[in-house]
């Protein structure tokens, strides 16, 4: 129905919905920062939105023109709203203000009905959008829904891609290793530039640590998996990166990935490659012994027994789902494994909705 309104197809109009829900949401999670922006979030809720948008969505979109959609933008953007509307229009190829003028007056009504449901208060409304808000974070998504805000890209005093994706300790760890120089080596290597291996790290890392949580969800696997890290895997590995990346034969990375990927080894690297633009199959060599590296240390460091490892990993998997929705979508997509990972909260109650999930 919004694609007929706005004469585009229904693939773009996903697209733009997918973006501009959490840029609505992310907006107005900033506005309650502070305890009078709460308030008046609130107050507007409570006076004006009671959840009736939801229940005539063709009404709500055919008449978005004569409806609040257009003094709701004014208030929640302000005199970013031509910004934040152009930036929409060019990252999804579609009409970004009538777009946010249709999606406003749900996402208020949606807010409105909770807020009523829940009993929640100006402080509890503000919590929900920034758990939101925190739930959505990470990954290409909220980086594009950063950069059409305005707000500055996220910057980690390590110089590693810590800040690319959220996860556990471990994913820090090995998201740390890869600062600017070792990220530019491995370019060179793969003859990419390194926003493209950047790019490719947030997806490749998650995806080696998901394929070694399902491995270690049989005892069977999760005892292999202990005995060739405390054989094999130390960590010594880190000490000396630029050597893995000159030659990953060294480390015996291709050796690793067929172990973890069995029989799916081949078809993993395709995917990879045409979902990141590099060789897929290298980047995976270079990274598996950095990974088993970090896994080993732990092991060791912390006294993990095969269920103790077992349990690591598959917290590591918990927290990434949690935090980086779209990264583990695509990671599930690449492994062949079914996504069983639903949009939770007012995000995934707004994409049933409008149909996007």
């Amino acid at each position: 129905m919004i694609g007929q309104k706005l004469g585009v197809d229904p693939q773009t109009v996903q697209q733009g919905v997918q973006i501009g829900l959490p840029v609505l949401l992310s907006a107005l999670a900033r506005n309650t920062q502070t305890p009078d922006g709460a308030q008046s979030l609130a107050g507007a809720l409570a006076r004006d939105h009671d959840g009736s948008a939801l229940r005539n969505l063709p009404a709500t979109i055919n008449g978005y023109q004569q409806g609040p959609g257009d003094g709701i933008l004014q208030h929640v953007l302000g005199d970013q709203r031509s910004q934040v509307e152009q930036g929409l229009s060019q990252q999804a190829g579609i009409d970004g203000g009538a777009l946010l003028q249709i999606l406003a007056p749900i996402v208020m009504g949606a807010l409105g009905q909770q807020q009523r449901q829940q009993g929640l208060d100006s402080q509890t409304i503000a919590s929900a959008l920034q758990s939101q808000q925190q739930s959505l974070s990470g990954g290409g998504l909220m980086d594009m829904v950063t950069q059409i805000l305005g707000g500055g890209a996220q910057q980690n005093s390590g110089g590693g891609l810590g800040g690319a994706i959220g996860g556990g300790p471990m994913v820090q760890m090995i998201l740390q290793l890869f600062g600017p120089s070792l990220v530019a080596q491995l370019a060179e290597r793969l003859n990419v530039d390194p926003a493209t291996v950047q790019r490719a790290l947030t997806i490749a890392i998650p995806l080696l640590l998901a394929a070694l949580a399902r491995n270690a969800s049989s005892q069977q696997g999760a005892d292999s998996l202990h005995g060739a890290l405390t054989r094999d895997h130390n960590g010594s590995t880190l000490n000396n990166l630029d050597q893995v990346l000159a030659n990953p034969r060294v480390s015996q990375g291709d050796k690793i990935i067929k172990h973890v990927l069995g029989d799916q080894a081949e078809r993993v690297e395709q995917n990879l490659t045409q979902r990141t633009g590099l060789d897929g199959a290298q980047l995976l060599h270079v990274l598996a012994p950095v990974v088993l590296g970090v896994l080993g240390q732990q092991t060791q460091q912390q006294g993990l027994d095969p269920n103790g490892l077992a349990t690591t990993l598959q917290q590591e998997q918990q927290t990434l789902d949690q935090s980086n929705q779209d990264v583990m979508r695509t990671v599930r997509e690449v492994l062949g494994a079914p996504d069983t990972n639903d949009r939770g909260g007012l995000m995934g109650m707004l994409g049933k909705l409008l149909g996007i999930t």
